[in-house]
């Protein structure tokens, strides 16, 4: 399964099978720092390097937490079709059973399909249709549980995350990500999960310097 668009986003593994990923860092912060790679290429290089130590059958670069979010980017609106309905507080439908992923308030149900081709997401090298569920505050328009699912022609990918406010700005961030594939001819599941805390914030100091036409010194 790979992300044909956009993230800049990803998991990265401190430990596997108990030993340190030493070169975490550095290789990391090597994509970032990349001035050869083009945007759609960083993107798709800083997902592979989350993917590095994914564990399972089904090989997978879409799971990261913020890809979800990706159907309400005006960029991609165009290609999908919505419905929105109402939903009380508790446990969605279908989500997992647990506090991260249970409402605490009323909130709009945003259904979303996507119609369009190419797809945002490629399975078994060809377009994999996506469809699934977020659930937004209708006062404040945060997210607070995504349900993205991928349907390839060899495995259906789910992935659910929940978004809680942390001390980082203010805003929602993702705590837990829930991800389920079905190989649907040889009956094997996986299933997986991620938490996420201890959030930093960073920011980025530049210095713009404009010297005088040539003519002018």
């Amino acid at each position: 399964m790979t992300h044909q668009g956009s993230c800049h986003c990803g998991r990265i593994a401190f430990e596997v099978d108990g030993e340190a990923v030493r070169d975490r860092t550095n290789r990391l912060a090597t994509l970032f720092i990349n001035q050869s790679l083009s945007a759609h290429k960083l993107a798709a290089e800083i997902m592979n390097e989350s993917a590095r130590y994914n564990i399972g059958k089904v090989e997978r670069n879409i799971n990261v937490p913020l890809l979800g979010l990706m159907m309400m980017d005006p960029m991609h609106r165009a290609r999908f079709k919505y419905s929105v309905s109402t939903e009380r507080k508790g446990v969605p439908r279908g989500m997992p059973k647990s506090p991260a992923f249970t409402l605490p308030a009323e909130t709009w149900e945003i259904g979303f399909e996507e119609t369009g081709t190419p797809t945002l997401v490629k399975g078994d090298d060809q377009d994999a249709k996506s469809h699934g569920r977020l659930w937004m505050d209708p006062e404040t328009g945060r997210v607070l549980l995504t349900e993205f699912i991928v349907e390839a022609k060899s495995v259906r990918s789910t992935i659910r995350v929940s978004y809680q406010s942390e001390p980082v700005g203010g805003v929602l961030v993702p705590v837990e990500m829930r991800e389920t594939y079905v190989l649907k001819k040889s009956f094997y599941t996986f299933e997986g999960s991620a938490t996420y805390s201890n959030f930093r914030q960073f920011s980025v100091t530049t210095v713009e310097s404009i010297a005088p036409p040539a003519g002018l010194r």
